[in-house]
């Protein structure tokens, strides 16, 4: 499964696509949460002082990165699952072009048979 959430070969279907993003989204909700649970608070100034220890430093930004990876990781598949290439996530960062690549990637179907993503 690992290979599979982490891999960035081959293609994710409009329904993975939601199950998969949907479980990222609460997941991630569950661990910011956590992390500012164990800062302290939700107050600014007690999360500033917990960034001194760097064990907690450490986790919550190996907490940040696999985060990160599992949906460029489930981005580019989808992109490749509609015929474009994975790279294009790097168009979630170009203000109103990311708000297309996301409705894109959420209702547009994948193509039908092989492209040329499949493994």
């Amino acid at each position: 499964m690992g290979g599979t959430l982490f891999g960035f070969r081959g293609r994710v279907s409009r329904l993975d696509y939601w199950i998969i993003g949907s479980a990222y989204t609460v997941t991630s909700i569950v661990g910011y949460i956590a992390f500012a649970q164990t800062a302290g608070s939700f107050n600014w100034g007690d999360i500033a002082s917990a960034s001194h220890d760097i064990g907690f430093v450490l986790r919550f930004l190996t907490f940040c990165f696999v985060m990160m990876m599992l949906r460029f990781s489930l981005e580019a598949r989808r992109f490749q699952d509609r015929g474009v290439t994975g790279y294009w996530y790097f168009g979630y960062l170009v203000p109103f072009l990311n708000v297309y690549l996301l409705l894109a990637n959420s209702l547009m179907p994948g193509t039908k048979g092989a492209n040329r993503y499949d493994l």
